[in-house]
């Protein structure tokens, strides 16, 4: 008889630890949370690792550009001139670029020994960078001067580094 006591003791005592750990669940926008058993939650801490490799502008970059310029002129997708003025920059980028592909334009590497590759107009460059862990930072030191630049911001989730402040200019992991 206690045998089977101390069977179900034990598995009482595993259900409730099952029961009662904390659960890693992922919102809408991608960010992880951790719901916790007492009914609290948290941002889940995303490791720094998780933006090595390589970055570099979405390839639908080039609709992104011409919504962000419409936006800033105050011409909204209400506005009934949104359609002629979205095409007739689509047209102006077509003739000025081409139709070049954005994330060859532009793209880094972060290498997981701290070194960064970068590549902006088919010029290529090297560096290392560093990430503050509480701001999500980027600062990027150049090899041939040694200036330490900060470069842009990593998001919550390390999936989109918005460069130089700017929310329009941004990078995704590839």
């Amino acid at each position: 008889m206690k045998k089977t006591t101390l069977i179900i003791v034990l598995l009482g005592i595993s259900l409730f630890m099952v029961f009662s750990a904390d659960i890693k669940a992922t919102t809408a926008d991608g960010r992880s949370v951790i719901l916790h058993d007492n009914g609290r939650w948290e941002y889940a801490k995303t490791g720094n690792g998780n933006f090595i490799g390589k970055w570099a502008l979405p390839d639908n970059y080039f609709d992104i550009i011409i919504d962000a310029a419409l936006s800033e002129s105050g011409i909204s997708t209400y506005d009934p001139n949104y359609a002629f003025y979205r095409a007739y920059f689509q047209a102006i980028m077509a003739e000025e670029i081409g139709t070049m592909n954005f994330s060859s334009l532009f793209m880094l590497t972060f290498n997981s020994d701290g070194s960064v590759n970068a590549v902006i107009n088919g010029e290529e460059n090297t560096g290392s960078y560093k990430v503050d862990p509480t701001s999500r930072l980027l600062t990027i030191i150049d090899y041939d001067t040694n200036q330490s630049l900060p470069f842009g911001i990593f998001d919550e989730n390390y999936s989109k580094l918005s460069v130089l402040g700017q929310d329009w200019i941004y990078l995704v992991k590839q």
